[in-house]
Formats: C-alpha cells, structure tokens, sequence
C-alpha cells in the first residue's frame, strides 16, 4: 500500500529546514559581528542626525557688543560725547557657524568721520558680521542709533609729573623718574572737558630697582582738582609738536643718583713733573657730589689740573672745580678751591745761546744758513739769547758742565724747501722759531722761546782729504 504524504510532516520538515539555515547565520557571525552591526547602525544614525542638524537655521543673539566711533577727519572738531556706547545683535544662520561666532566677531561702529562741523550727530550703527551671518530683519540691534556730540576743540599744555607709586631700593640711591618721550604735553578736546584736568600724572611701579631703568608705555593719567581720574574717551594727548600719543603713553627713564665724598687732587699737565715732585695743600680737601650712579661710580677724586711748567715760585690760586656735565652737581655752595704748590728739588738755569750755536736741518745739499738775532728795541743786533731752563737738579747740573751738549738749539727748513719757490742761495727769512731740545736728560724744560733771522749762504766746501 502507497504511503500517503502528511502535510503536517511537509511542515515540520519545511520549518526545520529553516531554523537550521538561521542557526547555520548566527553561528557563522557570532556575537562579535553583531557588536560590529550595531556600531554600524548607530554610526549611521547619528550621521544622518547631524547632517540634518548642520543646515538648521538658528537664532542667537549677541550682547553688549561696543560700539566704536571712528572720529571725525577735521582737525578743528573734536568728540565730546558719544563713545563708549554698547548694544545688543541678534543674528541668524546655520546652527555650526552661529556657534562658531565670538562677540569680538561683531564689528559695530558710527563713522562721523566727515562730520560738516560741531554740534550733534544721530549716528547710524553699521555692523560688520562673519561670513554666512546675517542680521535678522526685525529688532537685530537693540539701538539703531547713536548721538554723537562734536565740538570747537581747546588746547592745554601741562606739564607731565612723572611719579613712583612702589618699588624698592638701597637707601643709599635716590631714584628719579623722567619722562624721556617728552617734558609736557598739549591736552586737546572740549573745552567743557580739557577745563577740568588741573594735571597730567605718570605713575610707574620700578619693581626692585638697582640699576638706572627704562619703562616703556607707561599711559598718562589726566587728574581734575579733587584728585579724579578724568578718562581720556575725549581727550586727545600730543607732545609739543604737535604728534599724538598713542594710547596716551609715553616712556619712563628712572635714573638712580647717589652722594659720594671725594678727594681733591691736583693732576700735572705740563709733562714735566709728577705731583709727587711737588709741595701741594688745598682747601677744602674733599667735596661732596651728587649724580648718576654710573657717573659717580667711577669718580674716585676731584682732579684739578694745573700746568707746573707755568708755576715759577710759590704758587697760590683759587680754582674753579672742573665741570663734569649736568648729570654731577658739587653740594658745596663755593665751587673755588684754594691751591698752594711749591716745587721740590726743582731749580733754575739761565743759557746763553751764539748765533753760531744754532744748528740748520733740512737744506738742499750745497746749502746752509747764517743766522743772526733780530735787532732790538735799540736798533742793537744781540750776538746771543737767554734762555731760562727749569728742572730737577740733577739734571740742572749736566746742562750747567756742558751747556751745548746737552741743549740744542735748531731750525728745521723742511717748509720752506716744500714751497713752489724751494731755497736758493740769498734767500733770507726773517722772524722764525727755532726748536729748543734737551738730548739725553729729562726732568728740564723751558717756557722761552728763540726768535731768529737766517740768510741761505752756499756750504763751504769740506777739505779735500
């Protein structure tokens, strides 16, 4: 007998087959890959969140954006109100550049910069806003409008007091602050505000101060009678020729200045004698000074100089303290200072010097020179010159054994040879200075000169040998 198919048997076997093809899936991706699909899922809805989210248009609104005022081009108006003014901006525009903006994105500005004269202004606000920003087209700005008063400018020159509010330093130095960008200052505005500043202050805080000091930008405070700060919103500031001062700031030098007490001393100059080959007494001995530290410092005395080949005898003067420019001032009400110098072991010789004694340098070859003393007042032609010779004594003695040795007498025609005309035999030169030299001795000198008169004569001829 034919066996007969049982539709439920066909059933069974059917959904048998399939839950064996699902079980056969899952075993193959495992539970690892179902992690795998639900990240993909996610990824993928938030995605398509955001690209929908991107393009959505958004409001937002800004507030207390300031409101620059670009001031009016004519130097005769000035501003006197108006400035300082803040309003709210309501904006729209994609959700991610709404989001981006910062309030300093927003440009607000009135431009009276070619205001006709004084008097007030309403001023439109313009806005500037970042690209793909716009305002929205009812009550974007909170004002639309700001007045602006104009007025005929004043002009105030004051003096700029520069002070130190804190800071410390050695006792012993005393900081001054100045003002290096200029001494005073033109205050220009209104004259309902520039009549009210009675003052322009430079505070400066120096920190620990141990050096002189260089402040730059430190901004200048305009002061009324009660001692109030007065802002400079209206109020330009210019140095004395009339340029602006950016910000209203100037630059600070603090100079540091100390007192010292030195010695006063007397330096030789004649390059003869030391101080040491002299008797020298001074009243007062020392001196107080006061300057910069770097110039004091490095003073160590009070040099007087003094020419000891001009000293003859006891020397006895009052002398001016030398000057050692305006950064160094002598708190002494009497700048003299009393000298007395006599000179040690120091003595005189008087030599006579021949004609015949002077010696010609420099001549052509062939030539040499006669030389004669110019007549005096007599009409009397002197046959020698006296010449005084000062120094030590020792070396006073090896001149008075052998005078001509010792001292010569020369004149160099070096000049004259140079000249277009050059030397020729019969040329005679009237009234020229000769050269006194000491050979082999230091320590002498002589302050006289020797005024002679040379006639070029040809050279004898030297003896056959």
């Amino acid at each position: 007998m034919a066996k007969k198919n049982n539709p439920q048997n066909k059933l069974e076997f059917k959904n048998s087959d399939n839950k064996s093809k699902f079980k056969n899936f899952w075993s193959e991706i495992g539970w690892s890959g179902v992690g795998y699909l639900a990240v993909a899922l996610a990824c993928a809805l938030t995605l398509w969140f955001y690209v929908a989210d991107y393009d959505t248009v958004v409001e937002k609104t800004f507030y207390n954006i300031p409101v620059e005022l670009l001031p009016p081009t004519k130097e005769d108006i000035v501003v006197e109100s108006g400035e300082g003014k803040l309003v709210n901006v309501t904006v729209y525009g994609r959700k991610a550049d709404v989001n981006e903006i910062k309030p300093e994105d927003i440009n607000a500005y009135v431009d009276v910069r070619n205001a006709p004269g004084d008097g007030e202004i309403n001023a439109e606000i313009t806005v500037e806003l970042p690209d793909g920003i716009n305002l929205v087209e009812k009550n974007a700005l909170s004002v639309t409008h700001v007045v602006v008063g104009l007025a005929i400018p004043t002009v105030k020159e004051l003096p700029i007091n520069v002070q130190i509010v804190s800071g410390s330093w050695d006792d012993m130095y005393e900081p001054v602050p100045e003002c290096i960008t200029c001494s005073k200052v033109d205050i220009i505005g209104s004259s309902s505000v520039i009549e009210r500043v009675e003052s322009a202050v430079v505070n400066v805080d120096v920190g620990e101060l141990e050096h002189p000091k260089l402040i730059l930008g430190k901004k200048i405070e305009l002061i009324d009678k009660n001692g109030e700060n007065i802002p400079l919103s209206y109020i330009k500031v210019a140095d004395p020729n009339g340029n602006e001062l950016s910000n209203g700031k100037v630059d600070v030098y603090v100079q540091m200045y100390m007192e010292k007490e030195l010695p006063v001393v007397v330096e030789f100059t004649g390059g003869i004698f030391s101080a040491d080959d002299a008797s020298i007494s001074m009243f007062p001995e020392t001196v107080k000074v006061r300057g910069g530290i770097e110039k004091i410092k490095k003073l160590e005395n009070v040099a007087i100089e003094i020419d000891e080949t001009k000293i003859e005898g006891n020397y006895s003067e009052i002398i001016e303290l030398p000057d050692y420019g305006e950064n160094v001032q002598y708190l002494t009400e009497d700048t003299g200072v009393e000298v007395n110098i006599q000179l040690k072991d120091v003595q005189s010789y008087k030599l006579s010097v021949l004609s015949e004694d002077i010696k010609a340098f420099n001549l052509p070859e062939g030539f040499t020179a006669n030389f004669s003393y110019p007549a005096n007042e007599d009409g009397n032609v002197p046959k020698n010159a006296v010449i005084m010779i000062r120094g030590y004594r020792d070396s006073i003695i090896d001149i008075y054994r052998a005078p001509m040795e010792k001292v010569e007498v020369s004149v160099d025609f070096s000049d004259f040879v140079n000249t277009e005309n050059g030397i020729k035999e019969g040329d005679t030169f009237y009234g020229i200075e000769a050269t006194i030299t000491f050979k082999d001795i230091d320590g002498v000198f002589t302050t006289d000169k020797i005024v002679v008169n040379a006639e070029i004569v040809a050279a004898p001829e030297e003896p056959a040998s």
